[in-house]
């Protein structure tokens, strides 16, 4: 398989996450589930934690992506600075080198 990006959607609430995506040439379709991640119930850096691993996880059963592109829904989040310093802590926690991440919250 060639090199792609994965797209990955989470939808982070306050009792579970879910996470949905696929690579841009639509041949791996992903879904998983992991714990809570709602900043307001377990702090901004366990949220991050827990979404982090959810999205290692997920890397780490696929080979050739070359590009992670993470957007999420996250609940406890609704602030612009709160949005802020979780985009930079998640895009800061899955860099990898030689993988660009864009992450959106």
């Amino acid at each position: 398989m060639g090199s792609s990006t994965l797209l990955l959607g989470l939808d982070v609430g306050g009792s579970h996450t879910r996470l949905r995506g696929e690579r841009d040439d639509g041949s791996a379709q992903i879904e998983r589930e992991g714990a809570g991640a709602n900043p307001n119930r377990v702090g901004e850096d366990t949220a991050v934690t827990r979404l982090t691993a959810l999205v290692d996880a997920t890397l780490a059963d696929l080979d050739g992506i070359d590009r992670l592109v993470l957007a999420a829904g996250v609940s406890g989040a609704g602030s612009p600075s709160v949005q802020s310093r979780l985009t930079k802590a998640l895009e800061a926690a899955l860099a990898r080198p030689g993988l660009p991440v864009q992450v959106e919250v």
